[in-house]
């Protein structure tokens, strides 16, 4: 834990700063070993929400979102989301209780879609037993996105790991609506070794491993099959 210094600079906080940075030099190596000691089943992210459907029900809904609680700490890393057209809009996490409006917009970001489905990079940062809506802006023309509607949302088998679901709002209503979306197959990041195995996929690729007797120019390992030299 990191020690608060005081105003007097004397010998004491002298030893503060330097258990302080003892501290920060074994960070990156309490993250590895974190890593390589966790339960595979938990280095996973966690998909919460919907899974991606195969009807659509394409609706511009400008402000709107889901209502969430929040049961861990994490980061809402990315979620995938179904456009009508190419175009810029906006998403974004805002506290909001689910009989109330807003009280404030935490993370807003404005990404450019293609038509079709399209996987998000979001970051939002939620805390545990905190009530959010995580919206859709219109930034220039709206664009369609799809939603489905949902009835019972507190009887309704969301997959829930570590975000409890409640509402389809708009954030300057406190009224409550049936329609879930955009966000569909919302991943969850509650952990460090969970950032330390996104961070290392994203600059190691997946070896490309080839069986065969072409072996294409991309292929990282070459295999010939069994019984042949």
């Amino acid at each position: 834990m990191i020690e608060k210094l005081t105003n007097n600079w004397d010998r004491d906080n002298k030893n503060r700063i330097d258990r302080n940075f003892a501290i920060l030099g074994r960070l990156e190596l309490d993250i590895i070993e974190d890593f390589f000691n966790a339960d595979p089943s938990v280095l996973s992210t966690k998909i919460n929400g919907l899974s991606k459907p195969t009807e659509f029900d394409l609706r511009n809904l400008n402000n709107y979102g889901i209502n969430f609680t929040a049961n861990v700490n994490g980061i809402i890393h990315k979620a995938w989301v179904y456009a009508e057209s190419n175009g810029e809009i906006g998403f974004g996490l805002a506290e909001q209780n689910r009989s109330d409006v807003h009280t404030s917009v935490i993370r807003y970001i404005t990404v450019n879609l293609k038509s079709g489905w399209n996987e998000v990079t979001l970051n939002f940062p939620v805390e545990q037993n905190i009530s959010y809506t995580i919206f859709r802006r219109n930034v220039n023309d709206g664009i369609r996105l799809n939603t489905k509607s949902v009835s019972g949302w507190s009887d309704y088998p969301f997959v829930s790991n570590g975000l409890t679901f409640r509402a389809g709002k708009f954030l300057d209503e406190a009224a409550t609506y049936a329609n879930y979306g955009p966000f569909f197959d919302i991943e969850l990041v509650t952990s460090l070794s969970q950032v330390y195995k996104i961070a290392n996929d994203s600059v190691k690729p997946t070896p490309y491993i080839y069986v065969g007797d072409n072996p294409p120019l991309e292929a990282q390992f070459w295999f010939k099959p069994v019984g042949e030299s």
